[in-house]
């Protein structure tokens, strides 16, 4: 029996070793002088970056007049939103997605629409990156947890994606 429990703990320390040289030290939490300490190793397993996404619409303009522009003028702010789990903190999930940008955007611009029919509307969106990814966390006798698909939305500085 006490060969068991040693084999075993010696698979749960080098398990964790294991994965603590593949994940980063500040998400590592490993005591393994403890028979029964606990590790912990958490992981962003990026799926997916797509830019020039359209986010959120910021304004509009609609043409009253056939062959007619208009323009959408706007001075606002965009904050990133970025989902977490396991109790992380959603600026170590940007870290770990590499967006060194800050939490709020401003946009201060405009676009001017083409030529447009009678009752055209012309739109502006905020234009961001969307990560989408998985976090999987390993804790010693909890096993592997892997989250549901998140999403991470950074708007770009005075970007705008308008039509």
């Amino acid at each position: 029996m006490k060969r068991l429990f040693a084999a075993l703990i010696s698979t749960a320390l080098l398990l964790c070793g294991s994965l603590a040289a593949a994940a980063p030290a500040a998400a590592l939490s490993c005591k393994p002088t403890v028979p029964r300490g606990t590790c912990t190793v958490s992981e962003v397993k990026r799926i997916s970056t797509k830019t020039n996404q359209k986010g959120r619409q910021l304004g509009s303009c609609r043409v009253t007049t056939a062959n007619s522009t208009c323009t959408v003028s706007l001075s606002t702010s965009a904050t990133r939103t970025v989902q977490s789990d396991f109790g992380l903190s959603a600026d170590w999930v940007s870290g770990k997605l590499g967006i060194t940008a800050s939490k709020t955007s401003t946009i201060s611009t405009s676009c001017t629409s083409p030529k447009l029919k009678a009752g055209q509307t012309y739109s502006a969106w905020v234009n961001e990156t969307v990560y989408t990814y998985r976090i999987h966390q390993y804790k010693t006798r909890h096993g592997l947890k892997i989250s549901n698909v998140l999403t991470t939305r950074q708007p770009k500085p005075n970007g705008i994606i308008c039509g």
